[in-house]
C-alpha cells in the first residue's frame, strides 16, 4: 500500500523567521516546526506574505492596519486590502487543487497566534485575522476543509 501525500500550508514567516510574528523567532523554534512537519511526513506549501506584498504594492501595512481596526470585516477592511490578498490567494487555491489533482492532500494550515493577518483562530487573546479569515472562505468556496492550527 502506498503512503498517502501530504501537504501543510504554513506562512511564510514561519519559515523564514520562526514563531513569532513581531520578532525575528528563533532558529530553534523553526527547528521544532519543521521537525513536526517532517514527523508527520507533509510536504510544504508556503503562503505568500500579506504584510511584504503590501510592502511591495506601496500601499500601508496592512498588518499594521488591522492592528489598529483590531477587527475585520470586508466592509471595515480598507477595499485595496480585500482586493490585494484576493489577488494573493488566487494561486493559493489553484495550487491546492492542482496539488489533490496530483493525490496530495491538504491536511493542514499553520497560523501565527496573535498575527493580525496570519492567526487562523479568534480568541480574546487574538486579533480577528484578515489574511486568513478570507483565505478559509475561498477554501470553503471551493470545498476544500483542512484543520487549522496557531502556533
Amino acid at each position: 500500500m502506498t503512503e498517502m501525500k501530504k501537504a501543510i500550508l504554513v506562512p511564510r514567516c514561519i519559515l523564514t523567521r520562526g514563531l513569532d510574528w513581531k520578532s525575528n523567532g528563533s532558529y530553534h523554534e523553526l527547528a521544532e516546526i519543521m521537525k513536526v512537519i517532517i514527523d508527520s511526513k507533509s510536504g510544504i506549501i508556503q503562503l505568500p506574505c500579506p504584510h511584504l506584498e503590501s510592502m511591495i504594492q506601496n500601499e500601508e501595512d496592512s498588518c499594521a492596519h488591522s492592528i489598529h481596526a483590531n477587527t475585520f470585516a470586508e466592509s471595515n477592511l480598507n477595499n485595496s486590502y480585500v482586493q490585494l490578498y484576493t489577488r494573493m490567494i488566487s494561486p493559493v487555491i489553484k495550487e491546492i487543487e492542482a496539488c489533490e489533482k496530483q493525490g496530495v492532500r491538504i491536511t493542514g494550515l499553520i497560523g501565527v497566534k496573535g498575527s493580525p493577518c496570519c492567526s487562523t483562530k479568534t480568541s480574546k487573546d487574538d486579533i480577528d485575522r484578515q489574511f486568513m479569515k478570507l483565505l478559509l472562505r475561498k477554501m470553503e468556496e471551493r470545498l476544500i476543509h483542512i484543520e487549522t492550527a496557531n502556533i
